[in-house]
């Protein structure tokens, strides 16, 4: 099938500003932190919102910006736990993953579109999380219209079409308020599994034999959404202008992993009159192609691929690629795509890939 990108404009508002800014607190710039590392959360809350914030209180939390709390969850080790920097590898390289699923589901899809295992997987799962990520109050501009943007792509491993990724996804302030107004009751927040599914050229759903959607790990969704700051705070206005993404799950997170490439927040010359930003209705969606590297294929995969492509019955060797069979002194009996061979053990080699096999 075809790669193709897919641009869906459910936004009345234009992303090409002048001279954007990136304030992206550096705990968010997962390109570039290092593989194992988690996303470090300060505490938890028993309820639907942490408490409102000040810029001082922010900053004595996480005094280089990042600050991360958990709701849903009391236990702040067992959020951390489930996430982790991994390496996708091509394009995509360093992402954030958060795992309700086991990661094995998700490297039996990724062994079948001819990638390997991703190494460096969360330590546990968690069926819901909800978490908040701040920006950093002393680098967010004060009373200003910013751009959000957040690349994501999941596995579940219930492809049906009511497989829910996450429940809900939009902005607040520190104060607690949902920026833009009614965000969080887009229509668009709740993400499913066939949002990073196989699309056909003609944009329907690619199914297979059992009618299921197919997963595709280089389908990775943007959202964009434009969302406002509040005034530094004061004795007057004790709120912090820092900017909170905030991201639930809901409860069917057990069967989902997800990635999320990119966190980014920047400056616009909107202002908060502005129709781009008084009009939304919904995120900005963007489907773009990102490739995990398949050569990083790990050995156990590359055996198991190499191993479907030939068969051994009755003595009779048939591969669908040229071979070298050796016997296991290192003598070679066979090159080419088939041949009759003697009952013993032998060692077949296909594209640099040695499988040892039995004949009867």
């Amino acid at each position: 099938m075809k790669k193709f990108l897919l641009f869906t404009a459910l936004a009345a508002f234009s992303v090409t500003m002048n001279a954007q800014m990136d304030f992206t607190p550096d705990a968010y710039k997962f390109s570039q932190r290092q593989v194992g590392e988690k996303l470090i959360m300060q505490h938890a809350d028993a309820t639907w919102n942490t408490p409102p914030m000040s810029s001082a209180a922010i900053e004595a939390e996480a005094p280089n910006g990042g600050f991360v709390t958990i709701n849903a969850n009391s236990d702040v080790n067992a959020g951390m736990n489930a996430t982790c920097i991994v390496d996708l590898g091509g394009n995509v390289g360093h992402v954030l993953a958060l795992t309700g699923a086991s990661m094995e589901g998700l490297n039996e899809a990724y062994a079948a579109a001819g990638l390997g295992a991703v190494k460096n997987q969360p330590e546990q799962g968690l069926g819901q999380m909800q978490i908040n990520m701040y920006t950093d109050p002393s680098t967010t501009p004060e009373a200003a219209i910013v751009q959000a943007d957040i690349v994501v792509n999941a596995w579940a491993n219930n492809t049906a079409p009511d497989q829910v990724i996450w429940a809900n996804y939009y902005h607040m302030t520190a104060a607690n308020d949902v920026t833009p107004q009614n965000a969080n009751g887009w229509d668009g927040n709740t993400l499913t599994i066939t949002d990073f599914c196989q699309y056909d050229e003609e944009g329907d759903l690619v199914v297979d034999d059992d009618e299921n959607a197919i997963y595709d790990p280089t389908r990775w969704l943007r959202l964009t959404t434009l969302v406002k700051t509040l005034a530094k705070d004061t004795e007057d206005w004790p709120y912090s202008n820092a900017v909170k993404a905030k991201l639930w799950t809901g409860g069917s997170f057990g069967n989902v992993v997800l990635f999320i490439k990119e966190l980014t927040f920047k400056t616009t010359d909107y202002t908060k009159d502005s129709e781009e930003f008084t009009g939304q209705t919904n995120h900005k969606r963007t489907y773009e192609v990102w490739n995990p590297d398949p050569n990083k294929v790990t050995d156990a995969i590359k055996t198991v691929q190499t191993a479907a492509k030939f068969d051994v019955k009755n003595g009779k060797f048939v591969s669908l690629e040229r071979a070298e069979v050796f016997t296991l002194d290192g003598k070679r009996v066979l090159d080419g795509t088939q041949g009759q061979l003697a009952a013993g053990a032998y060692i077949a080699k296909i594209n640099g890939v040695s499988v040892k096999f039995v004949v009867k």
